[in-house]
C-alpha cells in the first residue's frame, strides 16, 4: 500500500498496532531525545531501533525496495532542510574563512538525527490513529482527575492530526494545479509567482479544513462527556516504555 505523505496512519494487523497508543508515545518521546542527545557511537543502534520500528509498523510489508521508496517519497522534505543546516554551520560570511570544513561532519550528523527522528514518529502515526491516541488520552485524564467531563484527547488529537493534514493538503493542492497547467508554460512545473499562488490557496484551505471541523464537531453534537473506548494497558505497553525511557535517560547521561 502507497502512503500518500508522511505521518498517515495506516490500516493493517501490524505489530506496533498491537500497543497502547501511549506507551508508543512514551517510546517516541523518548526515542527522539535519544537521538537528538546521544554520541555519535549510540546513533549506529539507534539507527537499528527505527528501521525495526518501521518494520513493525509495517513500512516495509508491500516488500523492502518499495517501502524505501515510500519512506525516501515521503522524507524528501529533509533533503532542502538538510542543505540549509549544512549551508549555515559551513558557510560563515563574517569568520575569518568562508567555509569551515570542520563544521561539515557535525551538520551531517545533525541531518541524521533529523532522520531518525522522522523515522520514529514515522513508525508512531502509521500504527497509531488520530481517535486511539485521543481515547487513550482523555481515559487517563479520567483515571487521575476523577472527572468524566474531561477530553484533552480531542485537543490533542486535533494537534497531532495537523502535521499530516497540512502535507496531504498541499500535495492535493499541487496535483490538482499541475493537472490543470497553472503557471507553467509548454508541461514544465509552476513558476515562483505561480507557486505563490498555490502557496495562498493552500492556506486558505486549511483556513476552510480547521472551520469545517469545528462546524462538523458541533453538527454531530460533540459533548466532552462522550463514550470512549477501553484501551487496556498490557506489560508488553510497560516493557516498551521502561526500555525506551532507560534508553533517553542512558543518553542524557552520556
Amino acid at each position: 500500500m502507497a502512503s500518500v505523505g508522511p505521518f498517515r496512519f495506516s490500516w493493517g494487523d501490524f505489530p506496533a498496532r498491537r500497543f497502547h497508543p501511549l506507551s508508543k508515545l512514551i517510546a517516541l518521546l523518548a526515542l527522539s531525545l535519544a537521538s537528538t542527545q546521544a554520541r555519535a557511537p549510540w546513533l549506529p543502534a539507534l539507527a537499528v531501533a527505527a528501521g525495526l520500528a518501521l518494520a513493525a509498523a509495517g513500512a516495509f510489508r508491500p516488500g523492502l525496495a518499495r517501502g524505501l521508496r515510500v519512506l525516501a517519497r515521503d522524507a524528501r522534505f529533509l533533503i532542502p532542510l538538510g542543505l540549509f543546516i549544512v549551508a549555515f554551520r559551513v558557510v560563515d560570511p563574517w569568520g575569518p574563512r568562508l567555509l569551515e570544513a570542520s563544521e561539515l561532519l557535525p551538520a551531517l550528523l545533525y541531518v541524521a538525527r533529523l532522520a531518525m527522528i522522522f523515522a520514529f514518529a514515522e513508525a508512531y502515526f502509521r500504527s497509531t490513529s488520530a481517535g486511539e491516541l485521543s481515547a487513550a488520552t482523555t481515559g487517563l485524564a479520567r483515571r487521575l482527575f476523577r472527572r468524566d467531563d474531561l477530553d484533552p484527547g480531542l485537543y490533542l488529537s486535533l494537534a497531532v492530526n495537523f502535521i499530516p493534514r497540512c502535507f496531504d493538503a498541499w500535495e492535493r493542492a499541487r496535483e490538482a494545479a499541475l493537472a490543470r497547467g497553472y503557471g507553467s508554460r509548454h508541461g514544465r512545473r509552476p513558476r515562483f509567482r505561480a507557486s505563490l499562488a498555490l502557496l495562498e490557496s493552500f492556506i486558505a484551505g486549511s483556513i476552510r479544513s480547521a472551520l469545517s471541523t469545528a462546524e462538523a464537531l458541533e453538527t454531530r453534537g460533540y459533548a466532552p462527556q462522550r463514550t470512549l473506548q477501553a484501551l487496556p494497558f498490557s506489560l508488553a505497553d510497560l516493557a516498551l516504555a521502561a526500555v525506551s525511557a532507560a534508553a533517553g535517560l542512558a543518553a542524557l547521561a552520556s
